[in-house]
């Protein structure tokens, strides 16, 4: 695919991602959202950062006064340009830090909403990686290239041991917790259906699940994802 179309197909995703809530809500300056991406936005920095950059400016191009607040996680397609997980998060982490972006590698964050801004939210964030998932993992789908089974475990490990944390951290106790994730629960997370009653809202961004599951208080609801085809477009 050309430059040129790429570009184009980009507009159009973004143009299509973006509900007409999240610009009312920008427009009026209100703080009371956040904006998460689940990661395989594309195959390649250099479409990522167009994507990316594509966005932010459509919500400046809103509002240039208001403050979006973005997190991001990598996917498995993100990594698959370079050889260490490592190199990747440094790549991605800088292009994010540039526009404006927080990229979100096994860590967590108090995000605070609301007009006031007093209202903390846990924002757990990692690719969480396949340390029980038997088919769709690093043997079998496309990610770092150097990366092994005994390190991808390793770092479903990790993104677990910074999720547990999360959830015993006295200073934000009784806050909601949102896990922004690449993999399912199930792929990094032993008694997954247990500790789901833990979590006010659950984000998974990668294509093995079709849909994300949000789960706040008692409401459920899925969100369809971005169109299937038109990202099979920018690989």
């Amino acid at each position: 695919m050309k430059d040129d179309d790429r570009l184009s197909s980009l507009q159009d995703i973004v143009s299509s991602i973006m509900p007409s809530d999240l610009k009312n809500r920008i427009k009026n300056n209100k703080g009371d959202y956040l904006v998460v991406f689940g990661g395989d936005i594309a195959n390649t920095l250099d479409l990522s950062t167009r994507f990316y950059t594509l966005f932010v400016d459509s919500c400046k191009k809103l509002n240039k006064n208001s403050h979006v607040p973005i997190f991001a996680v990598m996917g498995n397609h993100e990594y698959s340009e370079f050889d260490m997980i490592d190199e990747a998060d440094l790549a991605y982490r800088r292009m994010f830090e540039s526009i404006g972006i927080t990229l979100l590698t096994n860590e967590y964050k108090v995000v605070k909403l609301g007009d006031l801004r007093k209202d903390n939210i846990m924002l757990v964030g990692g690719t969480g990686f396949a340390k029980y998932e038997e088919y769709y993992n690093c043997e079998h789908i496309i990610g770092p290239r150097s990366l092994s089974r005994k390190e991808e475990i390793h770092q479903s490990e990790i993104f677990l041991s910074v999720y547990e944390r999360a959830l015993n951290n006295p200073i934000t106790a009784g806050a909601p917790i949102i896990v922004l994730t690449h993999y399912p629960l199930h792929c990094w997370m032993p008694d997954y259906k247990k500790s789901m009653k833990k979590i006010a809202c659950i984000l998974m961004g990668t294509i093995i699940e079709m849909s994300f599951m949000l789960k706040m208080d008692t409401i459920c609801m899925q969100i369809t994802k971005l169109d299937i085809k038109k990202r099979q477009k920018l690989y």
